[in-house]
């Protein structure tokens, strides 16, 4: 059976602040009203070209303003995925999502979105500008090239840590927001990018099951986050493309979820119904067709099919009702982010240039590095036992490529800030052979002659990317998403595997701390957020986008290494697991377990705890395991933390055709620091527990 990759879902952030007169003429310019008063007045003081005006603005460019009323230009578009990187000058740069996601930690990626929407205010507050637009995207294993973007493969994971990434970049003032946010692509999107078919106009064949069951559940945990805005992807779902998906937009989003935010399309996804997918060439059917649907904003950098919907409007396609309820969501958002309000009323205006990259950040951006790594691989060599060699061989074209470490949409560090990771080894030795082995990050063969002298008469080798010397050899991954490991995997050469994901401006400071475990939280403790495949044969057809034999949920064969596996320098040992032994439909399963750490080392745990349908007999294919809880705790050696967690009934729900149902029969829950019976073991034992979920008489 083959494996390919499907995508679960985007994340997007949208940070935006306003510029306008704080003078109070006129109600909406009334702090002491309601919000909803406040909305009222403005949108009726609106004239309709005024309106149309609006929402015929690219959304990479500012709106128009609006003298009379005192309203002055807005950008919805820059980009803050893990640092604010389009608004003017520096920033910190973070890991990229997808390492992040390794983290398994919802208080890191609460600090880095913190610290991220800290930055895009301080710039905003300097240059008086306008937005960040910040990708997070969440696809599923078994990709060449899995998208860097992303959450990983899990819908429940990605929720999380979706979660806690909206939360920290939009602040707790219980007025203001610090930065709007906003969740992407909506939906089934991730491929292919241009082989066998373009993804601008690719038609995705998913199930109403796959649908609700893997690919919509992180977008409703978006939504109830209080996610500002949702943005479309490029492709179609089952024949009608994302910027017309009135069923996603309009039925499940706002009336099940009871979204009110705005939906914003791709980048140009709109004027792709006219030139990819050739539905039709008349803008204004194109515009009405896309408003009516539920599209609020028409990004893209050039004049948009919406400038048609004066058109439309006279042709009754639209009707100017609609058209200011599109619009609505867009003055909210300014709104809630103190546009209209005078700035002395709103506390995130006083945050300063002071804090773009400033040495808490720069710290944070190390603690994020070395949270990240998962360790896949080590015989014993980890953690270092000296921190003095004479001579170490560092080889890979990525050991001194800084612009390589950011990925893409990467914020741009301050000179200086940036350390790769032959600089971070540099204190290891006092003497550092290094050769790149390629010129290129993409190497199909590296030079051998360089490579050999770097790698002759060196007490350690340190391959980024790389190959195998005859002295022991630590090999650091960096990449957004698996790579053939399998070799490396069992190669006596090779004593250890670290995969460092794309791991930014502190990649070379948090190797080295990694290395050595010289500082607290130096301990890995990342786990994979996705199933590496064993063989690239197991890859199926990128274009099917079937849930079957996909991802560790669906996935029964073997597995290079395990969605969840990473490795750690001590040894946890689970006990006294205890659930409720029967729950009431609806209810939550309560659950708590003692873990203590049986090691050497005071390090950070990943527990996990998933559930099987292990009682039920249903028609369809159901996940063979899901995750449904998991925390990133510290436990000092010899020490033992009892955790209690909590099951959400909603994670024992089952999508059947008449719709989401929970019925009587056995759960079974497992918790470990792992999945439960992976070949690939992890230093921890998984125990489990039956959970009867029973139907009222």
């Amino acid at each position: 059976m083959a494996w390919s990759a499907f995508p679960l879902c985007f994340l997007l952030l949208v940070s935006s602040f306003g510029s306008s007169s704080a003078a109070t003429k006129f109600p909406f310019q009334d702090p002491t009203l309601s919000w909803a008063a406040r909305m009222d007045d403005l949108m009726k003081r609106l004239t309709v070209e005024e309106v149309l005006e609006q929402l015929a603005n690219p959304g990479y460019l500012p709106t128009p303003e609006i003298p009379r009323l005192g309203i002055g230009p807005y950008n919805f578009a820059t980009e803050c995925l893990r640092g604010d990187a389009y608004a003017p000058g520096n920033a910190t740069a973070f890991p990229q999502a997808i390492g992040l996601a390794a983290s398994w930690s919802r208080d890191l990626m609460y600090r880095v979105a913190e610290a991220t929407g800290v930055e895009a205010r301080a710039k905003n507050n300097y240059f008086r500008q306008q937005g960040n637009f910040s990708l997070h995207t969440s696809t599923s294993c078994f990709s060449p090239v899995v998208n860097i973007e992303t959450y990983g493969e899990d819908p429940y994971l990605t929720g999380e840590i979706a979660t806690s990434f909206v939360h920290g970049l939009q602040g707790n003032d219980s007025r203001y927001v610090r930065a709007s946010a906003g969740c992407k692509h909506l939906a089934a999107y991730d491929g292919p990018e241009n082989i066998p078919l373009d993804r601008h106009s690719f038609n995705a064949q998913v199930s109403e099951r796959d649908l609700r069951m893997t690919f919509l559940p992180a977008f409703r945990t978006c939504v109830e986050a209080g996610t500002y805005s949702i943005g479309g992807s490029y492709n179609a779902i089952n024949g009608v493309p994302s910027a017309m998906q009135r069923y996603l937009m309009t039925d499940i989003l706002r009336g099940e979820w009871g979204f009110t935010g705005y939906v914003f399309s791709d980048a140009s996804a709109v004027e792709d119904v006219i030139s990819r997918f050739n539905l039709t060439n008349n803008t204004a059917d194109v515009a009405a067709l896309v408003l009516n649907a539920g599209t609020n904003m028409d990004l893209t950098k050039n004049t948009t099919v919406f400038s048609a919907l004066g058109e439309a409007l006279k042709q009754t396609k639209v009707s100017e009702a609609l058209l200011r309820q599109r619009l609505a969501p867009l003055f909210y958002t300014r709104m809630r982010l103190g546009d209209f309000d005078p700035p002395e009323m709103n506390p995130y205006r006083s945050i300063g240039m002071e804090e773009v990259d400033s040495p808490a950040h720069k710290a944070l951006a190390v603690e994020a590095a070395m949270k990240s790594f998962v360790l896949l691989k080590n015989d014993g060599l980890l953690p270092l036992n000296t921190s003095t060699f004479d001579t170490i061989g560092v080889v890979g074209p990525l050991a001194n490529n800084s612009q390589q470490l950011l990925g893409d949409y990467a914020p741009r560090p301050p000179p200086g800030s940036i350390v790769t990771p032959l600089q971070g080894l540099q204190p290891l030795a006092t003497t550092v052979q290094f050769a790149a082995g390629c010129q290129r990050p993409l190497c199909m063969k590296y030079s051998s002659d360089d490579v050999k002298r770097a790698v002759t008469n060196t007490q350690l080798n340190i391959f980024v990317l790389g190959t195998a010397g005859s002295t022991p050899a630590i090999v650091l991954i960096v990449s957004g998403g698996p790579v053939n490991l399998t070799y490396l995997d069992s190669n006596p050469q090779i004593s250890a595997i670290i995969h460092c994901f794309l791991p930014a401006q502190a990649a070379g400071d948090a190797i080295r701390h990694v290395l050595l475990n010289d500082v607290p939280g130096a301990v890995p403790a990342g786990r994979s957020p996705y199933t590496w495949p064993k063989y690239f044969g197991q890859l199926q057809d990128i274009t099917d986008y079937s849930m079957e034999g996909r991802t560790y949920r669906y996935w029964k064969g073997p597995s290079l290494y395990p969605f969840g596996y990473g490795l750690s320098y001590t040894r946890f040992s689970y006990s006294k697991l205890t659930c409720d032994p029967s729950v009431m439909v609806g209810d939550d399963v309560k659950c708590s377990v003692a873990v203590q750490n049986v090691g050497s080392y005071d390090a950070d745990e990943v527990v996990q705890a998933y559930i099987a349908w292990t009682g039920y007999n249903v028609s369809f294919s159901v996940p063979r395991l899901q995750l449904a809880w998991f925390d990133r705790i510290a436990i000092r050696t010899s020490r033992t933390v009892d955790v209690s967690f909590v099951i959400k009934h909603r994670s024992l729900a089952l999508w059947y055709d008449s719709g989401w149902e929970i019925k009587a029969g056995t759960i079974t829950v497992y918790v470990g620091g792992q999945q439960p019976g992976q070949e690939k073991k992890a230093p921890s034992n998984v125990l489990s527990a039956e959970v009867k979920v029973m139907v009222s008489a």
